[in-house]
Formats: C-alpha cells, structure tokens, sequence
C-alpha cells in the first residue's frame, strides 16, 4: 500500500515537473538575427536552423544590405541606417517578456565590420549566442 502511494506521488510529482517546464518553455523566446552583406550568399532563413533544439517561441530580424548588382560595393550607409534599427526591432519584439526567458542569436554573412557592430550593439544584452 504505501509503495503505490510513492509511486503515484513520484508520478504526480512528475507531470507537475513537465507542465512547468512546458510552460517555461512557451514563455521563451529566440531571436534570430540575421545579417545579409555578400553578393551571391544564400538567402536559407536561419531562424529555423539557429538551436534547432530550442522549444519556444522563434523571430527573426532580417538585415539585408547586399549591394544590387555584382562588382557594386556594399553601401556604408545603408549598413548603418539597417544596424541602426537593430536595438529598437529586439526592444518591440521583447517587450513584455522577462530578460531571461529572451535568447538572441546573431550570424550571417556580411563583412566583418558590419558583423562587429552588430555584436558591438548587442554586447550588454544576454543570452546572446
């Protein structure tokens, strides 16, 4: 008798422990930030491969400032005014949600110091991978 009250206190205990860590899991949120610089780079969206592993909630924020025309060089301009909106674009999509249930992921192909400004404004945020 009492080691069928254990087993299903050990079971309750159980489905309790899941429903919590689906709910947490439902909270989070990933934000997959993606930065498009090269002429000729693939154009595969990478929030769906970015922790493919990750159960929440997932948004992606694409920077596309690929010059149009091959041989054309990457407008500066245009780099700074598209990395400009980065900050306020994870600000909106976060809004509301705790600091730790919000991931950022951040690649792409562009130049390198296109990618070093972005980290560079996304340094004193967490969870950034």
């Amino acid at each position: 008798m009492l080691g069928a009250v254990l087993i299903f206190l050990g079971v309750g205990l159980l489905l309790r422990q899941i429903a919590l860590d689906i709910r947490k899991e439902r909270r989070q949120l990933l934000i997959a930030v993606e930065l498009r610089g090269l002429h000729g780079a693939p154009d595969t969206p990478a929030k769906d491969v970015i922790m493919r592993d990750f159960l929440g909630q997932r948004q992606s924020i694409v920077l596309d400032f690929r010059p149009q025309r091959s041989g054309e060089l990457v407008n500066r301009h245009l780099v700074l005014e598209r990395l400009a909106t980065l900050m306020p674009t994870i600000e909106v999509l976060s809004t509301g949600r705790d600091r730790a249930d919000v991931f950022v992921a951040v690649g792409g192909l562009a130049a390198v110091p296109a990618l070093f400004l972005a980290g560079a404004l996304l340094d004193d945020e967490s969870h950034i991978s």
